[in-house]
């Protein structure tokens, strides 16, 4: 008998997407604490998700404003702080677009702001630095995204993220 060889088909691996994304920023226990005491989230206790936003904005605050003047501090209640919008207990918008000097933001997109995990709409102004931090892709809510830093990376990772 002849033996004649028979081709075997071969599975050939191919790459597997992965998201651009990286892990939630460690925010220090010392900033939800001033955000629970500090009269920034009225009844933190029924509030957990606002406290741990108000933790993340108030991290990544000097990163963000650069020499720029925000009213983001303890004693203020969340709801009233410059540029955001709060909706069931969560952040739901950060926008900081049109504004004039002294309180036109110029420093850069912190890492922290992807911990705002209920945010649809980040909309920044065209002076900040920097690239746009992994962490943005972790917004799973976002719906706009705007922030157009001078000299940013164009590639954003939230939106050209890919599918997993």
């Amino acid at each position: 008998p002849t033996l004649i060889p028979t081709a075997t088909p071969t599975l050939i691996p191919t790459a597997t997407p992965t998201p651009t994304s990286s892990a939630r920023v460690v925010i220090p226990a010392s900033y939800s604490d001033s955000c629970s005491s500090g009269g920034a989230v009225p009844n933190p206790s029924s509030n957990p998700g606002l406290v741990s936003d108000c933790a993340a904005l108030m991290y990544g605050k000097d990163a963000l404003r650069g020499t720029a003047s925000l009213n983001w501090d303890y004693s203020v209640n969340i709801a009233s702080w410059d540029g955001l919008t709060v909706a069931d207990g969560r952040v739901t918008r950060l926008w900081h677009t049109g504004w004039s000097p002294p309180r036109r933001l110029n420093g850069s997109i912190p890492a922290a702001l992807g911990n705002l995990s209920s945010l649809e709409i980040l909309k920044l102004g065209a002076d900040l630095g920097g690239s746009i931090p992994p962490e943005i892709g972790n917004l799973s809510n976002l719906e706009e995204l705007h922030p157009r830093p001078q000299q940013a990376e164009r590639k954003h990772p939230y939106r050209d993220r890919q599918p997993l």
